[in-house]
């Protein structure tokens, strides 16, 4: 499973990458199968906790930009001067396409399914049920130009997600955020062979006409990126002392901002975007948590490593193919009522929650897995042609 790992001192930052891919599918769940907090019988303590972490999707999808931007800007900012773009399109094209795909493939199957046997999910029937899904306002398709949309990241930009899979929004600002930086990035002087003026004027135009036409709807996605790319110059230039009191200080800090943060955001009382505050608190936990050893904490560190090592691995199929075992599972049984969190409730959903994570293991095994070897292939061909390469760190 060598396409995700990190070097050893980034294993809880892999630990956070699979965290927050299952949280997002707990929310997607939740949303689809339980019943809303205000429809509880007798709601207790358990209920609060569960409710309010299984409301922070949204909060969710920032962290993981969080940590692209730290990835995938870092190895940037770590080849410098000696950045090669040409390679780095291919490198990253490679990783997103090998999993997105089948995905896009299996999108269309469960959409043609849905479209047979439950042709009323896709006018947004349930999406005030299910607080998630086809609403009535969206453009629905599973047509070719628009699988090649999505193939080429212009969901939300020109297009719309492709099927019934609506988390696939948050991957094209993901891609354009990997093409907008290294035009900013060589612009600036961050690598040799582009001396010239013009070519530098090109490149910096460039980057800021892909800056405005993708994220004039959404541009404090990309400044969140940005700051994982920062968060990986200070941990890089500015290392701490592996200090767990201040980690888990932070790992506090950053709750309490999505605690009272999600609250005050709601009544419109905080002055700047409050995604930009989440990210700067969660970039801190990744600041505090690239240098830390869980090998000395002694009878869980191995558990720990191979635990962060699977989740790290799965993330992007889970991320990717969550929903649409989610849709699934409501279109067949919770188009009329959802579950009560009773002791039932809660089986239910951690079986549902554990198969839909199998099938994602089960996928990514089958195409995910693969994605270094068809790295390793490009990097050999790449190399007769003279291209000098190193297989870099895949985010």
């Amino acid at each position: 499973m060598p396409e995700s790992k990190h070097a050893p001192k980034f294993v809880v930052l892999d630990f956070f990458r699979g965290l927050l891919a299952l949280w997002v599918a707990a929310c997607h769940l939740r949303g689809c199968t339980l019943v809303d907090f205000s429809s509880l019988n007798n709601p207790n303590w358990f209920h609060k906790k569960f409710y309010f972490f299984t409301g922070l999707g949204g909060e969710s999808v920032i962290c993981f930009f969080v940590l692209s931007g730290f990835f995938v800007g870092g190895s940037i900012l770590k080849k410098g001067k000696g950045f090669k773009f040409d390679e780095y399109l291919v490198l990253r094209l490679n990783r997103l396409w090998v999993p997105l795909i089948p995905n896009l493939v299996l999108t269309l199957i469960v959409s043609l399914i849905i479209d047979r046997f439950y042709p009323d999910v896709l006018t947004g029937k349930y999406q005030y049920l299910w607080h998630t899904g086809p609403s009535p306002q969206s453009i629905y398709s599973h047509s070719l130009v628009r699988f090649l949309e999505n193939v080429f990241f212009l969901q939300g930009i020109v297009s719309t997600e492709f099927g019934v899979n609506c988390v696939l929004w948050s991957l094209a600002y993901e891609f354009w955020s990997y093409m907008v930086f290294p035009c900013f990035f060589i612009f600036f002087g961050g690598r040799r062979g582009l001396d010239g003026r013009a070519k530098k004027c090109f490149i910096g135009i460039l980057g800021c006409t892909m800056f405005y036409f993708v994220f004039k709807k959404w541009f404090v996605g990309f400044f969140v990126w940005l700051i994982g790319v920062a968060t990986f110059y200070a941990a890089s230039r500015y290392s701490q002392k592996p200090n767990w009191i201040l980690f888990l200080g932070s790992v506090a800090i950053w709750l309490g901002v999505l605690g009272c943060g999600k609250t005050l955001n709601s009544q419109r009382t905080i002055l700047i975007d409050y995604n930009l505050i989440v990210g700067l608190s969660f970039a801190i936990v990744c600041w505090l948590s690239s240098n830390l050893s869980v090998s000395t904490v002694i009878g869980i560190g191995r558990v720990f490593k191979k635990s962060a090592e699977l989740f790290s691995n799965i993330s992007y199929s889970l991320y990717l193919n969550h929903f649409l075992f989610v849709l699934m599972l409501a279109s067949m049984s919770y188009r009329q009522t959802k579950s009560q969190p009773d002791l039932v409730g809660m089986l239910t959903f951690l079986i549902q929650l554990s198969l839909i994570v199998a099938i994602s293991y089960g996928l990514w095994f089958l195409f995910e897995r693969n994605t270094y070897k068809a790295r390793d292939y490009i990097l050999k061909n790449l190399s007769r042609r003279g291209n000098a390469l190193k297989s870099p760190q895949s985010f």
